[in-house]
């Protein structure tokens, strides 16, 4: 009875971060007993295998995942894949207090604003900050494109694995510090996650996201190059300077995690240190959760950060509002077509052996069955090779429509919108403080950002709004922010995304 009992009770995951030089695998389960964590491994990639978190060549990441499942034998084959940082935007933003329906809908209203990605077809989802009796709460988005979520359902599907959900790698190490069994952060505290060959900085206020950035600095980067924390605290100090400037008290603090062993963590909040003598700088590492937690089967592991985190949030041990999954429903629908359609295919094959099998007596001399064999090889000879060939013309021809009618689209698109028009209002428009540093538009000409510097975020606001106004602009929003220190002054980076109005219908 007490074996059966364990058994029904129990609750296994499997967690999966990718970055671009390692795979980061944890399974953990919840038993009657307890925590278990069963097996980790940290496998190297091959060079080019991922690149800038997007994965290349899903099939032979998904044997190194076969691989390690062979091995740990996980039941049920449930995982949770996390994204490297640097394929996922998370935004946070201020909404008032709402209905969930009312308040997705608003969000689904902004994310269609979001033009980070160009023309490239995105997935996103979000998470909820509120305190309790406030008036308003901080929304935090997540956007990737649609190939990357779907690169991540190959691997699980080409590894046999069920997929529960993607999820950023960032994110369960944000539930994990705004854990709400764990004391309330009360001022103003800072997260940097770093990955092997990326990172984000993320500042908080009252438990609050209030500014997310991605670094395109990593674990390499920091302990390897020989200015890697000179380019470390470039990156940082933008960003530590804004956290100040929203504290309530002098003494700033900065939690560290990090994809690598312990030791080389510590190294790296060591040369953070001797960066920042007036932050408090901790580290989030594996053995001290095990410890807190009483998980068993840990000794002498050393569990990846991300993927270790992420189970245990899978297993509800931190408590939280809101989960995030990104991944498209249309996606999981093709998907479970195509499995659907693989099974049906199947069955049918094995219909027709077991209708050749009752038709034919075994007995059938083998003369017979030799022309038979003959006749229907020589059939297939003859057909296969034209279909094929059919086949292949048809698919160049639709091709070719295809792109014929991209570049007529284009082509109408760039001789329709007046350009000239645009960059007169632009030049009009823009304020005395701000700069422009680049304009890219497009391949039809219907979106295009703006990209430069300025002294004062409000500025930049008010520059998107005076851009709205004009004729030939529909939209104009404020797309990203971004501090940076240039000599003595703090520049604000900015990238306002507009939409064009051919038409004029402003006037």
């Amino acid at each position: 009875m007490e074996g059966s009992d364990s058994v029904n009770r129990s609750e296994f995951i499997l967690a999966i971060h990718i970055d671009d030089n390692f795979l980061n695998v944890v399974h953990l389960g919840r038993t009657a007993n307890g925590l278990r964590l069963f097996a980790s491994e940290t496998v190297p990639l091959e060079e080019g295998l991922v690149k800038d978190g997007q994965i290349i060549n899903t099939e032979s990441v998904s044997q190194k995942i076969r691989h390690f499942v062979a091995h740990a034998r996980p039941k049920p084959h449930k995982v949770v894949m996390l994204p490297s940082c640097t394929t996922v935007r998370l935004k946070p933003s201020e909404f008032p207090h709402q209905p969930k329906d009312q308040l997705q809908n608003l969000v689904e209203e902004q994310i269609r604003e979001y033009t980070f990605f160009g023309n490239r077809e995105i997935v996103f989802d979000y998470c909820v900050f509120a305190a309790r009796n406030a008036d308003t709460q901080t929304v935090l988005q997540a956007v990737t494109t649609r190939r990357v979520s779907d690169s991540y359902l190959a691997v699980a599907r080409q590894a046999k694995l069920a997929l529960v959900r993607i999820t950023p790698a960032i994110m369960p190490i944000i539930k994990l510090m705004l854990d709400k069994s764990s004391p309330r952060i009360k001022d103003v505290s800072l997260l940097l996650a770093i990955e092997s060959a990326s990172g984000n900085i993320s500042v908080y206020k009252n438990a609050r996201p209030h500014l997310c950035q991605n670094l395109s600095i990593g674990v390499n980067d920091v302990l390897e190059s020989q200015d890697g924390a000179t380019s470390l605290a470039e990156k940082l100090k933008p960003v530590l300077e804004f956290a100040q400037s929203i504290a309530d008290h002098d003494k700033l603090v900065l939690k560290v995690a990090a994809a690598c062993s312990s030791a080389r963590l510590s190294e790296i909040v060591s040369k953070i240190k001797s960066l920042f003598n007036d932050v408090e700088v901790g580290q989030i590492n594996s053995t001290d959760i095990i410890k807190q937690l009483d998980i068993k089967g840990a000794d002498n592991q050393h569990p990846p950060i991300f993927a270790f985190i992420s189970a245990l949030d899978h297993l509800d041990v931190y408590e939280f509002d809101g989960q995030l999954n990104l991944v498209s429903a249309d996606s999981i629908n093709r998907q479970k077509t195509r499995n659907e359609m693989s099974l049906l295919t199947k069955c049918i094959i094995a219909v027709i052996l077991l209708s050749i099998a009752a038709t034919y007596p075994i007995e059938m001399k083998l003369r017979t069955v030799e022309a038979s064999s003959a006749n229907i090889e020589e059939k297939i000879t003859e057909t296969i090779p034209m279909k094929r060939k059919v086949a292949g013309i048809k698919s160049r021809i639709k091709k070719l429509e295809e792109n014929q009618a991209a570049y007529s689209a284009a082509y109408d698109m760039l001789t329709v919108i007046p350009w000239a028009q645009i960059l007169r209002d632009i030049a009009e428009n823009i304020p005395n403080d701000i700069r422009i540093l680049d304009i890219s538009s497009s391949v039809d000409s219907t979106n295009f950002l703006i990209i430069g510097q300025a002294l004062a975020e409000s500025n930049v606001y008010s520059f998107a709004k005076k851009l709205q106004k004009t004729d030939f602009i529909e939209t104009a929003k404020v797309d990203e922010v971004e501090y940076s220190k240039d000599g003595a002054a703090t520049l604000l980076n900015y990238k306002i995304a507009c939409k064009t109005n051919p038409s004029g219908s402003n006037l």
